[in-house]
């Protein structure tokens, strides 16, 4: 089976870059020990530090939907709900 590559983005409230910053370095760090994770990345906008862009691949989509369950991702959304204004998700697959 192809893997699944993710591009997520999350945009955060006007102010509060610099304190979400170290939650998506703990999500991160959890993220990559877990069983099917190819690589996961967190980049920030040059030009709009309020928006953090997530560039991921995984074993399968069984992994990814593993991985949205966690502990520490739902962790994550309780600390930073009222940090984040918008949340959007691709999921793709390699073009054969």
């Amino acid at each position: 089976m192809a893997s699944i590559v993710v591009i997520a983005k999350i945009s955060v409230v006007i102010g509060q870059a610099q304190k979400i910053k170290p939650e998506l370095k703990k999500i991160i760090q959890h993220t990559l020990e877990e069983d099917g994770c190819i690589q996961y990345d967190c980049h920030q906008d040059v030009d709009d530090p309020h928006q953090f862009y997530f560039y991921e691949i995984w074993k399968s989509k069984a992994h990814l939907t593993a991985h949205s369950q966690s502990p520490h991702i739902k962790a994550f959304g309780s600390t930073t709900n009222d940090m984040i204004a918008g949340f959007e998700m691709s999921v793709m697959k390699k073009l054969q």
